[in-house]
């Protein structure tokens, strides 16, 4: 039988030192893997509320075409209006400025012009029974301004 004599015990000082290091590097790893997903979980809960209440916008420019195409067509074109709910009425555009949760929307109605064959065109005769709406969110993101812009066209369809 063989005994050795000079048998260490334990650990040596670089083997607690490099363990050390790796559970380090892991626990690091880790806490800004959860860094990352909370900072890109909050950006995407921004990006789904601008994107439902600019559906809500385009919902609303609706509402008040169905209400009365008077709504719509006696609003100055290129100016920004706003969105207030109102209990009694529902809907109503105003030049006042609405904040909902930190989140500004607007919208903004053009004339539309459409050629010979009818086509909506650049260039042509004004067709008062449609106009061009652009809605937008703002919403501040990191100390910058961030926007959702939707365009869409709507017609008087009840006269």
């Amino acid at each position: 039988m063989i005994i050795l004599k000079n048998r260490k015990q334990g650990l040596s000082l670089i083997e607690v030192v490099i363990a050390s290091a790796i559970v380090s590097i892991v626990m690091i790893s880790l806490v800004s893997a959860y860094n990352i997903y909370l900072k890109v979980s909050l950006e995407t809960t921004n990006s789904l509320k601008a994107t439902f209440l600019l559906e809500e916008t385009i919902e609303a420019t609706r509402f008040l075409r169905d209400t009365s195409w008077g709504n719509l067509s006696s609003l100055n074109t290129g100016t920004n209006y706003y969105l207030y709910f109102d209990d009694t009425s529902g809907f109503e555009a105003t030049t006042t400025v609405y904040l909902i949760d930190d989140f500004s929307r607007v919208f903004s109605i053009s004339d539309v012009n459409r050629d010979s064959n009818n086509d909506i065109s650049v260039i042509g005769t004004n067709d008062p029974n449609t106009k061009k709406i652009t809605g937008s969110v703002f919403w501040l993101n990191h100390g910058t301004t961030t926007t959702k812009t939707l365009e869409l066209y709507i017609t008087n369809i009840f006269e």
